[in-house]
């Protein structure tokens, strides 16, 4: 999984 530059990559991942 690659790293996106945003705040709120957990949460994102999470509800992607």
């Amino acid at each position: 999984m690659r790293k996106p530059q945003i705040p709120n990559f957990s949460c994102y991942s999470s509800t992607a």
